[in-house]
């Protein structure tokens, strides 16, 4: 008993330092002229970038004031939104001479993130394999062309299973919303898998967890380590029922004068969406737009 307590001791310290290890980037979240104030519960941006210019992946995830529910919204990257005069794709405001996605992300919703990580997604589902596999319900089935196939309905993904899930380059119908799709789904059954208590309360679990995240995740600099132990001891999410999807504030598509499909904004829903953001009221928004 008493060198089962050593050795929890030294990995749960160890995951804990791996944690204080964490690559945090004061450019992820500063501050400017009109920056929205925050409002009630927690809103955080999840990015993801193929390369240094562009932005594939941008989810809002919002935790309630109770922490007992989370809501994600999957911005697509095409959307064409304007900020500060400069009228863009989303994907596109992570350029130099741009404002930049959080800034864009907040005018848009007229909401305050709180906290803003970068993901290597590609990495990130590596995690998959130290949790055991992820189960996510997959809304298409489809084989991709190195030969696995994925049938539609409930899944367990893991490691390279799971890196091929959301980056399936097989013919998709309507293929960017699918694995925007997939992504929220893999995020989502991570997210179960990292805050359940027996993750938490196993040291070489939790210290393994702490090693990839690490490796594959950068936060903006007052994510403190402190605050991570925080959210991932209070948070209490019961099961997948407590992370929902819901339908980001788009009316349609259209393209450009050179072909470049874009994504429509919805005005109305995109009050409704910001509104929602700020008055911890994302539950409701999400029963009547699920995704």
């Amino acid at each position: 008993m008493g060198v089962a307590l050593v050795i929890g001791g030294f990995y749960l310290t160890r995951g804990l330092l791996a944690l204080g290890q964490l690559k945090r980037d004061p450019g992820l979240a500063t501050d400017y002229d009109g920056r929205p104030v925050a409002g009630k519960g927690q809103n955080f941006l999840v990015l993801s970038r193929s390369t240094s210019d562009r932005t594939d992946v941008v989810i809002v995830v919002h935790l309630n004031q109770e922490r007992n529910q989370l809501q994600l919204v999957s911005l697509p990257r095409d959307l064409e939104i304007t900020v500060g005069g400069i009228r863009d794709q989303l994907a596109d405001f992570s350029a130099a001479d741009r404002p930049g996605v959080l800034r864009a992300v907040e005018s848009l919703l007229g909401a305050r993130m709180a906290h803003v990580a970068q993901v290597d997604i590609k990495g990130f589902v590596g995690l998959t394999e130290t949790l055991g596999g992820v189960t996510v319900d997959n809304p298409y089935r489809s084989t991709t062309p190195t030969g696995i196939t994925f049938e539609r309905g409930v899944i367990t993904v893991r490691g390279e299973t799971a890196l091929a899930f959301v980056g399936d380059d097989s013919a998709i119908p309507d293929r960017d919303r699918v694995l925007a799709e997939r992504q929220r789904s893999v995020l989502r059954g991570v997210v179960l898998k990292v805050l359940r208590p027996e993750t938490l309360a196993n040291p070489v679990t939790f210290s393994a967890v702490a090693d990839e995240l690490v490796r594959y995740v950068i936060v903006d600099e007052s994510l403190t380590t402190a605050a991570l132990w925080d959210y991932a001891t209070t948070t209490r999410l019961g099961g997948s029922a407590d992370i929902r999807a819901a339908q980001p504030p788009v009316r349609g598509t259209s393209s450009t004068p050179t072909g470049d499909v874009i994504t429509l904004l919805d005005r109305a829903k995109l009050a409704e969406l910001g509104d929602a953001l700020r008055s911890d009221t994302m539950a409701a928004y999400q029963a009547r737009y699920p995704a």
